[in-house]
């Protein structure tokens, strides 16, 4: 997934990249040291907070030491299902004025409820609305997937 992101920005100079928090932040870090090993981009990351029983516009926050405005930004979670959780943090991400942004899962449920779609995806699943999909996602980049 490291590769797609730089193939997409492999022509600029600099991009951010963060994920929702949890174990989306946790992915988007690990694909932010990847980036770091396989090209020549200077990575700033950022991170979105989201009260997932709160989904009032607003009510994502978006925590960065360094402004994003006019960045290319990557958006990394690890399950996509309804899309609502990637609409509200793009809805944050969004007033910043970006130059761009993709959007980044590990899994792709494909039970979209909201516009929203993945641009890079790890594995698309097509699961039934009872079955739930888990990630253990550790430190040092090892996952391991099962579904109950």
């Amino acid at each position: 997934m490291a590769w797609q992101i730089y193939e997409h920005y492999s022509h600029e100079s600099e991009l951010a990249v963060g994920g929702i928090q949890g174990r989306g932040l946790t992915l988007s870090n690990l694909l932010a040291e990847e980036l770091i090993k396989i090209s020549e981009l200077k990575i700033m990351r950022f991170e979105i907070l989201l009260d997932k029983n709160n989904k009032l516009p607003g009510s994502a926050k978006l925590v960065s030491t360094v402004s994003l405005q006019n960045k290319h930004l990557v958006l990394v979670d690890d399950v996509l299902n309804s899309g609502k959780t990637f609409f509200m943090a793009l809805l944050a991400m969004a007033q910043l004025g970006p130059a761009s942004i993709k959007t980044v899962v590990l899994a792709d449920r494909n039970h979209k409820r909201f516009p929203v779609s993945a641009d890079i995806v790890g594995i698309s699943l097509s699961t039934t609305l009872q079955e739930h999909i888990s990630f253990n996602i550790k430190e040092n980049g090892e996952m391991s997937v099962w579904l109950s």
